[in-house]
């Protein structure tokens, strides 16, 4: 059962509202957005390409971007948070489709409901799904991720950021779009939601693993330039965070949440994938959530959700044994299609 978390301390909260949330919401990310805007492609694999090609030919700004990358966030080599670190690790190699579940159909979700994410989405939908799925990448990995990756990640925000400013779509939010409240409130779904979407598929973490989750979280936000107000220093702080930044779902994002969780559905070839994925997020959501989203009430909705918990327990043992789980899984499904 998941331990009763402690309510957040009233001079933690006030030392974080002393900073209004519109003023953080114009600190972007400058030389990753200046380098989207000089060189504006939509995909942010081929920007670093590009990057990395003119870093060589000696362009300064390209030469500094690439240099952040390789001092590694202090969260992610401090000494003091090694074993907690390897007790995630360890639990993500352990339990590898629940981790990727809780976050695509749960937390991910969770984020995706906030108004202002779902403000930047409009004709960048294949920019906002490729960063969700490099999210889900790197949660999935064994190892840290790499300097190349966490620019990369940097690089699709830009690409957002940039398309949002052309739009026009900021014009009624107060600064940048995705800033540092908006980062914020990512880091608090992949630490608080995440552990909350995993005990709601009945795994619930312990204290070291717990620990860990929200050092790799806050390591993520170090290296994404999140200042250190909106990072949780501990427990505490991370539940203060969740509840200053985690507002009520806005139905705006209901067009946003259900077309990722098409993308998702679209990934897996096995019979009824869309209606399963939904009553998995269903069951992962709170109902408020769910409903706010408009994600639809199946018939044979928990007909479902039992058959994808009996696809994620049998599954789980076999880590690593992608062609192993596929057979069960079409033996699981094929027979509720």
């Amino acid at each position: 059962m998941l331990p009763r978390l402690p309510a957040a301390n009233n001079t933690v909260l006030k030392r974080i509202q002393a900073l209004p949330l519109d003023y953080w919401q114009h600190v972007g990310d400058p030389l990753a957005d200046l380098l989207s805007t000089i060189y504006p492609l939509e995909d942010a694999a081929t920007l670093l390409s590009l990057v990395q090609y003119e870093a060589e030919q000696g362009q300064p700004l390209c030469a500094q971007f690439l240099d952040q990358g390789v001092t590694m966030p202090a969260r992610w080599h401090d000494p003091r948070h090694g074993a907690e670190l390897l007790a995630w690790q360890a639990f993500v190699q352990q339990f590898p489709l629940a981790v990727r579940l809780a976050w695509q159909a749960g937390a991910g979700l969770r984020l995706l409901s906030q108004q202002r994410w779902s403000r930047v989405w409009p004709g960048t939908l294949s920019v906002l799904q490729r960063f969700m799925s490099h999210v889900d990448a790197a949660l999935l990995t064994t190892t840290l991720p790499a300097a190349d990756d966490i620019l990369l990640l940097r690089l699709e925000l830009a690409i957002l950021r940039r398309n949002a400013d052309d739009s026009g779509l900021a014009r009624d939010l107060p600064g940048v779009p995705l800033a540092q409240t908006d980062l914020a409130a990512l880091i608090v779904c992949l630490s608080e939601e995440l552990i909350r979407s995993l005990h709601r598929i009945g795994l619930s973490l312990d204290a070291r693993q717990r620990q860990g989750l929200r050092h790799w979280a806050v390591g993520l936000g170090q290296a994404m330039g999140v200042e250190a107000v909106w990072l949780g220093g501990s427990e505490e702080e991370s539940q203060a965070l969740r509840q200053v930044l985690l507002q009520a779902p806005s139905a705006q994002a209901a067009p946003l949440a259900q077309k990722w969780l098409q993308a998702v559905a679209a990934a897996d070839t096995l019979p009824a994938a869309e209606r399963r994925t939904v009553a998995l997020a269903r069951s992962l959501l709170d109902p408020l959530v769910a409903d706010t989203l408009g994600l639809p009430r199946d018939r044979l909705g928990s007909l479902w959700r039992k058959a994808g918990s009996w696809v994620i327990e049998k599954g789980l043992p076999l880590a690593g044994q992608a062609e192993t789980i596929r057979n069960l899984q079409k033996k699981a499904m094929g027979r509720l299609s």
